[in-house]
């Protein structure tokens, strides 16, 4: 069974190639062997000894490589080189045809959003179960009612799930064959549809911030980060709390991914439709 592997910040950990495995050591530990076959992303957060000889193997077997800093933001993702283009590239290029499939994308964006909005607000307020017509700036509000006011706290969260989500579209969408690239509400940028497939799903990264913030004690799994290097007032994630989240995230993979799937089928059938 495939696997996804996190590596998080560790000066004495290192990441190398041992025949078909990657090995991951670290002092005081066991040595771990994790045969490449069996990955299917790496997320490194922070700072971690990794060999070039890692990325190229990652890199030839077409494995996503995603790292980011402590706080969370990405900073980049690597992908194997191939001169290529993704097998339904042009099949994907439609939507960027005229305003019109433009239009009719960017709508289909939006309807999925909106229902995740509602499913969102349908569990975690139950009182506005009949409340119709919520809008961008009305769930922006309610979502303010579910997680800490001090919003240094959830910036970090938000981030690192955003990460993951995004690591876990980025596989997808490269192992089916569409293009990660050619978006529309993210349009010229790179990553650019990952991006929007990642817009559409904010309200299940939402979700998963409020599941965190849910747990009694939540402040033990954050340090203020020191003056020298930013705002006194700033938070980052413990690695305790980089667990906590990356735990809840695989716990409710399966269900992700069952839902990226579906949407991503939907969106070949709004090409057909396009096309037609």
């Amino acid at each position: 069974m495939n696997r996804t592997v996190y590596l998080i910040e560790n000066k004495h950990l290192q990441a190398t190639v041992e025949g078909p495995s990657i090995l991951i050591t670290k002092p005081g530990h066991a040595p771990q062997r994790i045969p490449i076959k069996f990955i299917n992303k790496i997320y490194i957060i922070g700072k971690v000894n990794i060999r070039s000889d890692v990325i190229y193997k990652l890199s030839i077997n077409n494995i996503p490589l995603i790292l980011a800093e402590r706080s969370g933001s990405e900073r980049a993702v690597i992908l194997p080189f191939n001169h290529k283009l993704p097998k339904f590239y042009r099949e994907q290029k439609i939507i960027l045809e005229n305003q019109q499939n433009i239009k009719r994308y960017t709508n289909w964006i939006d309807a999925y959003r909106s229902y995740f909005q509602h499913q969102l607000i349908k569990r975690f307020l139950p009182k506005l179960r009949q409340k119709n017509g919520v809008g961008e700036g009305d769930y922006k509000i309610l979502l303010k009612q579910l997680w800490p006011k001090n919003n240094l706290l959830v910036l970090p969260v938000k981030k690192t799930v955003t990460h993951l989500m995004r690591g876990l579209l980025i596989e997808k969408i490269n192992k089916i064959g569409l293009d990660v690239h050619t978006g529309a509400y993210f349009r010229r940028l790179n990553f650019g549809f990952a991006l929007d497939m990642g817009y559409l799903l904010e309200p299940k990264v939402d979700e998963q911030v409020i599941l965190f913030f849910k747990k009694k004690n939540f402040y033990r799994f954050f340090v203020k980060t020191p003056h020298k290097y930013s705002n006194p007032n700033k938070f980052k994630l413990t690695k305790e709390g980089y667990r906590n989240i990356i735990h809840r995230f695989e716990n409710l993979k399966d269900l992700l991914e069952n839902q990226i799937d579906l949407i991503l089928d939907d969106f070949f059938h709004l090409l057909r439709e396009l096309k037609a």
